[in-house]
């Protein structure tokens, strides 16, 4: 039976009452009496049963309890106030309207000690000025040339697969991301050090437990197990970036990459970049661009081998648009369906599952005053799994992404990239490799699941796939 108790931390009441709209009619949550200056949300003992439950892996968990409280939710971070938004208003707001109030979420703030000045850490106006710098390698023109090199690693790695292999899914796209990405914006080869770099994205990964906790950037810099595996490995990848740029800086010729770019700039007094901002900003080109992506086309291969359906609409684009001859470049624009097919994978499995902001200037959100050092948080993974907007959101259904569809719905519903002055710089990058390597693969390789048809994920910064097999079967 229903039953209350009085919860004394810093709110003035807590009850724990039974929740009969979830699936377990046994289940319960605790439901705070908050002040009417927040919006409701979960309770300090809620967060706390959601993180004894789940362990170091509560972030979903506590996504989809904020979810259950409407549009606006929140919830404390030790002593910090969290506004989970959960409409697409609101995500225009965080994006758009209110950005310039805002700076560097928890986690990038964190990782500026570990990852160095670089895109992914940097606020502004150093990130402006970074991103005007870095621009130029992500036109059009330049994505266009990438996609050969996209697709000469994915026909170099995919034809030593075999016909009735298994592979790991992630941990081959990994693979392939990595060589596409160093031939791509660095010009270099790096397939001798793929090792060494995925051990590197492994060890953020293990480290993400540390920036969320309470003092998190006073326990990066002592040495406990996690930071110092991760800087051993960081070191060595920092060896590898700068054998790149020493071997570059001896060759003095442009090769139109994003590399070249770097080594002419000037910073902000005239002077070229040191060889240290040119590593830090490499590495996160590295980190950020393999495994997003990697993530990505692991996921997609997936729901393709486990809806069968899909595969065949696929392959039946593939003929019409190709033929008999292999995938290039230029037909990105008419593979419309494999597109689509990406689109709704990055809905289900968004590579970067949430983003986090801290509130710098007051305003006003949703009738609520946001005070300055709050912390705003959208998700891609609630946003993108929400009935009110993806009729049966658990379903995979490319038909989601057509022109009509697309049109009908709020821009801010899906937001895989994020949008607003800080969206993936890299995006279109991603959208050539992503299309272009699926194409790829399906049209030289059948895919069949082995094991469970749902995907287990590990999330941190990164939503991961975790032990996602399938046989491969070499067409005719």
């Amino acid at each position: 039976m229903p039953w209350a108790f009085a919860w004394r931390l810093d709110e003035p009441l807590a009850r724990a009452v039974y929740d009969r709209s979830r699936p377990n009619p046994h289940a319960f949550s605790v439901v705070d009496m908050r002040h009417p200056r927040y919006p409701p949300g979960p309770s300090l003992a809620t967060e706390a049963l959601t993180v004894l439950r789940h362990g170091t892996g509560p972030l979903l968990p506590m996504l989809r309890e904020g979810l259950r409280y409407g549009d606006i939710a929140h919830w404390r971070f030790g002593l910090k106030h969290v506004y989970q938004l959960n409409h697409p208003a609101l995500v225009r707001e965080f994006f758009i309207t209110h950005h310039a109030k805002t700076g560097r979420g928890l986690i990038m703030q964190r990782s500026k000690d570990i990852l160095g000045d670089n895109l992914l850490t940097n606020p502004e106006p150093e990130h402006g000025r970074q991103r005007h710098l870095v621009q130029p390698a992500f036109h059009r023109e330049r994505v266009l040339g990438y996609g050969r090199v996209m697709l000469a690693c994915a026909e170099e790695v995919t034809a030593s697969w075999g016909d009735g292999r298994v592979i790991d899914l992630h941990e081959a796209m990994q693979q392939l991301s990595i060589a596409i990405v160093s031939r791509a914006l660095l010009d270099v080869e790096v397939e001798a050090d793929t090792a060494d770099i995925r051990a590197a994205a492994d060890s953020i990964f293990e480290l993400f437990g540390i920036f969320t906790m309470p003092l998190g950037e006073y326990l990066l810099r002592m040495p406990l197990p996690p930071v110092l595996r991760f800087r051993k490995k960081r070191a060595r990848l920092d060896a590898i970036v700068q054998r790149v740029i020493a071997e570059r800086r001896r060759a003095g010729s442009d090769r139109g990459d994003l590399l070249s770019l770097l080594l002419s700039a000037a910073n902000g007094e005239g002077r070229g970049l040191t060889d240290e901002r040119i590593r830090d900003e490499c590495v996160g080109v590295i980190l950020a661009g393999f495994e997003t992506v990697a993530s990505a086309l692991a996921f997609a291969l997936h729901l393709v081998a486990t809806h069968p359906h899909v595969g065949a609409r696929l392959c039946a684009e593939l003929e019409a648009v190709l033929g008999n001859r292999p995938v290039c470049p230029e037909d990105y624009d008419q593979l419309a369906y494999a597109r689509m097919v990406v689109c709704e994978a990055l809905r289900l499995y968004p590579p970067v599952p949430a983003v986090a902001r801290t509130v710098e200037d007051p305003f006003e959100l949703a009738g609520y005053a946001i005070a300055p050092r709050s912390f705003l948080l959208v998700s891609q993974y609630t946003m993108h799994r929400d009935a009110r907007f993806w009729p049966d959101p658990l379903r995979f259904d490319p038909e989601r992404f057509t022109p009509a569809a697309v049109a009908g719905r709020d821009r801010f519903a899906y937001f895989p990239f994020g949008a607003g002055p800080h969206q993936c710089l890299g995006e279109p990058f991603a959208w050539m490799e992503s299309v272009l390597v699926l194409a790829a693969i399906v049209q030289r390789y059948s895919v069949e699941a082995v094991g469970p048809r749902e995907p287990n994920v590990r999330v941190a910064v990164t939503l991961r796939p975790k032990d996602l097999f399938v046989r491969l079967h070499r067409r005719p």
